[in-house]
């Protein structure tokens, strides 16, 4: 599965936005590589800490398994994320009339392509990392759990509302 680097900037102040252009300058783009540059307002729904912790699970998931961890970050979003988003009846409708008479390996392909995660809210998102926790757990793989006080807050409150 092909890996496209990415370098994503947090514009918070002048300084990092002179970073940010400093950066963009130095791309010398050609007819073989065309490159996307996209802008948009940190969004308050979404976590760069489970970001973050979402790729290290995937990451040391790749590595217990041997399937490295592009391939076990498709499996994770079609085995589990797609759960939660073929529950809004839209993504329902686009999943049965395209995904669901692909075999497996096709699906897990697509997976390459198609944002599940990036549609979570933080509580999609957190439970989504619960599931990839239990479900390695059940398969006798022990993952790392950072000291993420965000992460942890948001299973408290996840908790207090059940």
């Amino acid at each position: 599965m092909k890996n496209k680097p990415e370098k994503i900037y947090h514009i918070s102040d002048r300084n990092s936005l002179g970073v940010a252009i400093r950066s963009i300058s130095k791309i010398v783009p050609s007819k073989d590589k065309v490159y996307r540059v996209r802008v948009t307002l940190d969004d308050e729904d979404r976590s760069i800490k489970q970001n973050r912790l979402s790729f290290l699970l995937y990451k040391e998931l790749g590595l217990a398994t041997g399937n490295g961890a592009i391939q076990e970050r498709c499996r994770c979003k079609l085995q589990y994320g797609l759960n939660i988003l073929l529950e809004d009846t839209e993504f329902y409708k686009f999943y049965n009339n395209t995904m669901l008479i692909l075999p497996y390996e096709d699906k897990l392909k697509c997976m390459e392509y198609i944002n599940v995660t990036s549609f979570f809210s933080m509580k999609q998102f957190a439970s989504y990392l619960n599931t990839i926790y239990q479900e390695s757990a059940a398969q006798g793989i022990v993952l790392s759990q950072p000291k993420d006080l965000y992460y942890e807050a948001l299973m408290k409150q996840e908790d207090s509302r059940r």
